[in-house]
């Protein structure tokens, strides 16, 4: 019996060997010195089926390809790493079967083996596919119209977003009761593409964290509502601490009021005027409850305010219930703006930030020579989502890199990076995110090991951070061609900054707070830029620090600022500074 069971499976295995054989080969491309396989996505294909027909995980795949983040689709060109003794086959072709008349017909739905591991499925017996026919398609009303919990669709579908771009495919448990016509979700929708409707091109891009907004294309949003008005009544809810004993006073806010004070002041030179109105919420839920109690702000146009975990979720319900505009300037995390429409965060999410670094042109890294330099704590850093997507973003675009690491005690990491610098061509040096010692302590390692570099110039990626930098490390940056990206900047070589400090300090009696950011050029900023998103002015006046262009990727939730400075370094000691188109 077991010699017949051997020969079985070795005749099986051969059988195999030929069938594989037979079929074409799946292209093959070298990046970096690494195989990948260039495989085009076949009708029934799943991210979990392709991932176990090739070695891989499904995060690897997502990883080689950012844009299955996004829903897969029929004919996509996959990257995909080739694993040492994993030899997989074309997807087959279909072919065309003979049943007898002792067979019974089957619905037309795949059937091949469930994983009863995983729980997932290649194509498991009793599903189907659903074909999004709109350009944007939630989840969550997907789970509605096709009656299928929102957990069942994650299941069938590892990693799938919460929104959908028309022509993603989905698995979807078959109905119990197969409809003779498929129920259409609403009577206006409609499956061909409108004149006015642009299908925006899919980039790579890092995966969404569960829960986070989904951000589109810049193409994609609306501006806000505005309102042709000269006059708006508005409120500023801050924690001065001034009333409590307890505490001393919170010089940033104090600040930040006087930085609106001065706003208000310039717009009614402009002939537009502000009633305003200041509270003191403290800290605590209940000072804030007790201040919206007291005082009626249901008729502000607008309230800015700067509220801790606490607080935020009794002043955003109140901001919907009263539909009154919340403009909270400070914190980038705000577990309510995704949720309510009312909400326009000033601060946007990081995950908001690396999108745009990453959905750019790519003409900033072609032709370098890249050199990613690694550290053993890079993944405990919040930012390092951004140092992985660069390195998937530049695979993906067939750019090569190449890695070095770095630590405290590495007395070789001079010759290691020399080593990996080109004399020909341009170097960029990105390196992994750390804190603020250790960027001081980085900057510096690398500098010093580019100062007998090759002809080819070095210029390095940096983090916002880096803009508060010590002095002595401004010259580095210099000599590094440094580029840092962030959400505001202020030039203190500009005339109208300089001016704006001397306004501030002959109005107060005082110098502006040595802060990153400045809270005083905040506040002014804000209340300027307001008057124009939302009343329809149309003042031209330059910001100072922050620049203010709210989008809304859902339009059951809020607004975030998306726009982002590039500040470059250059080695002639110059700072050029921009947004990022």
């Amino acid at each position: 019996m077991k010699r017949t069971l051997i020969l079985t499976i070795a005749g099986l295995l051969a059988s195999l060997t030929i069938a594989l054989a037979q079929q074409p080969s799946i292209p093959v491309t070298v990046i970096n010195g690494k195989q990948y396989y260039q495989y085009q996505v076949q009708p029934k294909e799943t991210i979990y089926g392709l991932s176990k027909r090739f070695g891989i995980t499904q995060e690897e795949l997502i990883g080689m390809n950012p844009f299955l983040a996004a829903g897969m689709q029929i004919g996509q060109i996959l990257t995909i790493p080739v694993v040492p003794g994993v030899m997989p086959a074309p997807a087959a072709q279909p072919q065309t079967a003979t049943v007898t008349a002792a067979q019974s017909p089957q619905p037309a739905i795949a059937a091949v083996e469930i994983d009863e591991e995983e729980g997932n499925e290649y194509m498991a017996v009793g599903t189907r596919t659903y074909q999004v026919t709109r350009r944007k398609e939630k989840l969550k009303d997907i789970s509605t119209w096709e009656n299928v919990s929102i957990d069942d669709i994650k299941r069938l579908n590892p990693g799938v977003p919460n929104v959908l771009k028309r022509g993603s495919e989905l698995v979807l448990p078959a109905r119990e009761k197969e409809a003779a016509a498929t129920p259409q979700p609403t009577t206006t929708a409609t499956t061909a593409v409108q004149a006015e409707e642009t299908e925006y091109p899919v980039q790579p891009d890092i995966q969404e964290p569960a829960g986070e907004p989904v951000f589109l294309p810049d193409d994609q949003y609306l501006p806000p509502v505005r309102t042709s008005k000269d006059h708006v009544k508005t409120a500023l809810l801050l924690p001065l601490m001034l009333g409590d004993s307890t505490s001393q006073p919170t010089e940033r806010y104090i600040e930040f009021y006087e930085g609106v004070l001065l706003a208000v002041d310039t717009l009614k030179s402009l002939g537009f005027s502000t009633d305003m109105a200041v509270y003191d919420i403290g800290t605590s839920l209940y000072r804030l409850q007790q201040t919206l109690k007291t005082h009626d702000l249901s008729a502000a146009d607008y309230v800015i305010a700067a509220a801790n975990a606490d607080q935020m979720p009794f002043l955003s319900e109140w901001a919907r219930v009263n539909q009154v505009k919340l403009i909270l300037p400070f914190s980038s995390r705000i577990q309510e703006t995704a949720g309510n429409p009312y909400i326009y965060q000033v601060n946007p999410p990081q995950q908001l930030t690396h999108n745009r670094l990453l959905s750019g042109d790519t003409a900033f890294f072609r032709g370098k020579n890249i050199v990613f330099v690694r550290t053993y704590q890079e993944d405990q850093d919040e930012r390092y989502s951004l140092f992985q997507g660069l390195k998937r973003y530049l695979a993906a675009y067939g750019i090569p890199t190449q890695e070095v690491y770095e630590y405290e005690e590495m007395t070789a990491f001079a010759d290691t990076l020399n080593a990996h610098l080109s004399r020909v061509r341009d170097n960029l040096i990105i390196p992994a995110p750390t804190s603020m010692s250790g960027s001081n302590r980085l900057i510096s390692t690398i500098a010093s090991a580019c100062n007998a570099r090759p002809t080819g110039q070095v210029c390095i990626l940096g983090y916002p951070e880096w803009i508060a930098l010590s002095k002595n490390n401004l010259p580095l940056l210099y000599s590094l061609n440094a580029v840092i990206y962030g959400n505001f900047y202020a030039d203190f070589g500009r005339d109208d900054v300089r001016a704006f400090q001397l306004r501030y300090s002959l109005t107060f009696g005082k110098d502006i707070l040595n802060t990153y950011p400045r809270y005083s050029m905040m506040g002014y900023d804000i209340t300027l830029q307001l008057a124009n998103l939302f009343c329809g002015q149309q003042y031209s006046i330059r910001p100072l620090q922050h620049c203010l262009d709210f989008v809304q990727p859902d339009a059951t939730g809020g607004w975030y600022n998306r726009n982002v400075y590039i500040i470059r370094h250059t080695a002639d000691r110059h700072i050029e500074s921009s947004l990022l188109k």
